[in-house]
């Protein structure tokens, strides 16, 4: 039976759900682990076998053998790994509260965690807690090597790109390993060095990872320009930063919040064009969708809504941010930041923004084009990132 055990660490603040739903005190538990760690499983094969409807079963068939599926279909209900969590050492939960008074200002914080505290606040764990991620073949089986190291794989990208829990691309979630070590020929932690060279460290195991995944008779898949159908982990269509490094993960979030909130708020053409739209003048696009949707709105002058999309007469209310911002710890005294872009379809074929509940609902408007904007956001925002190259 193939066994790891990894001992991580919260770096930022954990939003888990709990038997309740939201506002319920949350839950450390497995589930949330595997979720996640089968959406980096996907994108990683998907860079590797494709985005088509063959390539998707196909990534299909593999997630449910390494983390189970839920298909009536399957033969392989059952995951052939086994996720638990030791050990736990977490700090207790507590309420999120606004930092900033109610209209002042957000902070960074409040800026990227702005869901947490509207409405019924919601619960989470504070940084600093640590419990040890334990993965297993299920015993019994004679042969799971493949899916065991698949599990490596995609825990690798989620404690280095990604986190966990609500707000996970606005770096809440994020994990850190205790100790800096190698698990399948992967390096598990940076070891302090330049910018470069950490940048480096990232690249080449991802490159790793990518070589792990083939198998024989793959071919190499060229993007171009065309999106890609899902998130997918590929340099054509995933585009990968080392933004800096700070002193505490509570200083990198403030910093990485407020360059976020200063980059967005009124600038145009948008806010201009926004105005305009609303009032019923046409305009070609909204810029700043491209991080993600809904997107709201609020004048001076009381003029506010919600920009969201529509297919037909279906809305799509949410299209999850296709950038991620992740904190890791190297030392005492270190903390980095990633950021990782995917270039996937922005929404369904055909499907435009409308702005909801404003006072003309103006319907139609193109989505935008490509993630510039965001590629614009990291290069003025952070001057010295560093951009991590895979092959």
């Amino acid at each position: 039976m193939q066994k790891i055990d990894v001992t991580l660490e919260t770096m930022t603040p954990l939003f888990l759900g709990g038997a309740g739903g939201k506002t319920a005190p949350p839950e450390l538990r497995p589930p949330a682990f595997r979720g996640a760690m089968r959406y980096w499983l996907r994108a990683a094969l998907g860079g590797i076998i494709g985005d088509d409807e063959n390539a998707m079963k196909t990534i299909v068939q593999l997630e449910g053998k390494v983390f189970g599926s839920v298909r009536e279909e399957s033969s392989n209900a059952a995951s052939e790994i086994v996720t638990r969590i030791a050990n736990s050492q977490m700090m207790p939960y507590i309420t999120y509260q606004r930092e900033s008074s109610k209209n002042a200002p957000p902070t960074g914080k409040d800026y990227l965690y702005w869901s947490m505290f509207v409405g019924e606040n919601a619960y989470y764990y504070p940084p600093g807690g640590k419990f040890d991620l334990i993965l297993n073949s299920r015993p019994g089986l004679s042969d799971s090597q493949d899916s065991f190291t698949k599990a490596i794989v995609a825990l690798w990208l989620l404690i280095h790109l990604g986190g966990i829990g609500s707000r996970s691309h606005r770096t809440a979630g994020s994990l850190s390993v205790q100790q800096v070590q190698t698990i399948e020929k992967l390096q598990f932690g940076l070891v302090k060095n330049s910018y470069a060279e950490m940048a480096k460290q990232l690249g080449d195991n991802i490159s790793k990872i990518r070589a792990i995944l083939q198998t024989p008779g793959s071919t190499g898949i060229q993007w171009d320009k065309r999106q890609a159908e899902f998130d997918i982990l590929h340099p054509d269509v995933c585009q990968i930063w080392l933004l800096g490094a700070w002193g505490s993960a509570d200083v990198a979030i403030e910093n990485i919040g407020k360059r976020l909130q200063e980059f967005r708020n009124r600038r145009d053409p948008d806010h201009r064009n926004v105005a305009k739209w609303s009032q019923g003048e046409s305009i070609p696009t909204v810029e700043r969708a491209a991080f993600g949707l809904p997107l709201g709105y609020r004048y001076t002058n009381g003029l506010s809504g919600t920009i969201q999309g529509r297919l037909g007469r279906d809305s799509i209310e949410r299209r999850a941010s296709p950038l991620w911002l992740s904190i890791s710890r190297i030392d005492s005294k270190v903390c980095i930041a990633t950021a990782t872009l995917f270039k996937s379809r922005f929404l369904p074929e055909g499907e435009k923004l409308y702005a909801k509940k404003s006072s003309n609902e103006r319907l139609g408007i193109a989505i935008p084009k490509d993630y510039t904007l965001i590629n614009k956001w990291i290069t003025e925002s952070f001057p010295k990132a560093v951009e991590v190259y895979y092959v």
